[in-house]
């Protein structure tokens, strides 16, 4: 036996001793691999979150992050009673992701979780967790969680043989408002803007982003054009009517929006998943150049 192989079977066997499971994962699919080598098989799952007994994908996936930043990335997660360590190792010419995992409940590593209820130390993860993938200001995602998301999302669409939508919009003549009001007002403005947008979409298929400053993306799963206009006109319809800080300022705004769909086939590529983003924005900003408060198409 040369001396790589042995090299290699003993940084295998190293691995094994450290790690409960290691496997693994494609982060688009959020599939993994049976076999890493010789010595090591991890849990056999259809997709990489079944691990942690749960049925929907992690909104925080560090397997993506680790991919997109090319750099080593780590999270606590909580199943049945254990709290786990995952490291998340990127091998980015194979684009694939290194998953380790570790049992690490008796070694303390999480602060004031001793003597809390399961469901407090869930609770408590889940909160740290959120808290990078969350617009502090807004609430809404960020654009780490949108990053880590829209490649997933195209991935499931072509899978399905379901049709996505990628609409981008942001509040008319914003900056006319700070500077009027004051960034505390602005900030405010935001806030009403994004719960707007909440309340607007569906809970289990689509989501909001916070682009940046007063842009924001709306991802729609699985709806036709002509149905994808009336929802978003009836979210421009809705910010149009609204009174934003009605008690200091009783400001009205209005949004323009950007919207491009797609019926997605088995040859669009997942990497592609910045176009979608691409079109919306040139859509918008077709919008705004035709007098704002408006929707386009691309």
């Amino acid at each position: 036996m040369d001396r790589k192989k042995i090299n290699d079977e003993l940084d295998d066997r190293l691995l094994e001793k450290l790690y409960d499971i290691i496997r693994y994962v494609n982060p688009v699919a959020k599939s993994t691999n049976e076999k890493v080598s010789e010595f090591i098989i991890n849990a056999s799952e259809v997709h990489c979150f079944s691990i942690m007994h749960s049925k929907e994908v992690c909104n925080n996936c560090i397997s993506m992050r680790a991919l997109n930043e090319n750099k080593i990335i780590m999270k606590f997660e909580y199943s049945n009673g254990k709290l786990y360590l995952i490291t998340a190792v990127p091998e980015a010419q194979n684009n694939r992701v290194l998953e380790l995992i570790r049992d690490v409940t008796e070694e303390h590593l999480l602060e004031n979780i001793d003597g809390l209820s399961d469901e407090l130390i869930i609770e408590k993860i889940m909160k740290l967790n959120k808290e990078i993938i969350t617009d502090s200001l807004t609430g809404l995602y960020n654009r780490r969680f949108l990053d880590e998301r829209m490649p997933f999302e195209i991935a499931k669409a072509v899978s399905n043989k379901l049709p996505i939508s990628v609409v981008m919009t942001d509040i008319d003549f914003f900056k006319v408002v700070n500077d009027t009001h004051g960034h505390v007002v602005g900030d405010q403005v935001l806030k009403e803007f994004s719960n707007l947008l909440m309340v607007a979409v569906r809970d289990d298929k689509d989501w909001v982003v916070r682009y940046g400053g007063e842009e924001f993306l709306i991802f729609l799963h699985a709806i036709d054009r002509s149905n994808l206009l009336k929802r978003v006109e009836k979210i421009r319809e809705m910010i149009e009517s609204h009174v934003f800080c009605k008690e200091e300022q009783a400001l009205r705004l209005t949004a323009s929006f950007g919207v491009y769909t797609q019926d997605v086939s088995d040859n669009l590529e997942v990497g592609k998943a910045m176009h979608f983003i691409q079109f919306a924005d040139m859509a918008l900003y077709i919008a705004k150049n035709n007098g704002r408060n408006r929707t386009e198409f691309y």
